[in-house]
């Protein structure tokens, strides 16, 4: 089954994002 392009796109989008928002949380956390 192939993705329409935006759900790929969203995908790869969200993956990094919600990594970002580990860290951020962490960098947070040590303030």
């Amino acid at each position: 089954m192939i993705k329409n392009s935006k759900e790929e796109f969203e995908d790869i989008i969200n993956k990094p994002q919600s990594l970002i928002d580990t860290i951020w949380n962490i960098l947070q956390k040590k303030t």
